[in-house]
């Protein structure tokens, strides 16, 4: 999974003093690590994510809120409100679902699948963590069964 990096107010005002000191020509120990710039972690002090998409090309977004953020026996599980995405699921610190487009995924995972099918009565979702596979599944009237399995409990 690619890197994220989480940084704080105070985290970029450091940066910004180290770059700063470094223009000047002033050595300086440079920032030190706050525990909420570990990857993978959020705490209340974060204001940016950054995600790194591809090689030499990272996304940064805002944090609006931080609605639940808490560690299953398998990963870190955070909620929070990003901007411009809305209410966001990231798993391990990585962006998994966002409230205002993730519809696209889902209704194209599910469909095709259950359209080319005769009459799926049974469907088995492995995964499917924030549900929105099941809702899609369950928008077909013919499912009488659909059984949802994924790694974490909570």
């Amino acid at each position: 999974a690619p890197p994220l990096r989480i940084i704080t107010t105070t985290r970029a005002a450091q940066l910004l003093l180290a770059a700063l000191a470094l223009a000047a020509g002033v050595s300086s120990p440079g920032p030190k690590h706050s525990p909420a710039s570990r990857p993978g972690r959020l705490t209340v002090m974060s204001k940016v994510i950054e995600e790194e998409l591809e090689p030499g090309f990272r996304a940064t977004y805002r944090i609006d809120k931080i609605l639940h953020s808490g560690e299953s026996k398998f990963q870190t599980v955070d909620v929070v409100d990003l901007q411009p995405f809305g209410r966001c699921l990231l798993i391990d610190g990585l962006v998994q679902s966002a409230q205002v487009d993730e519809f696209v995924y889902h209704e194209c995972l599910v469909h095709p699948a259950m359209l080319l099918h005769p009459n799926p009565k049974r469907v088995y979702i492995g995964g499917g963590g924030e549900g929105s596979t099941a809702r899609e599944v369950l928008r077909h009237r013919s499912v009488e069964k659909c059984v949802m399995v994924d790694i974490d409990a909570d």
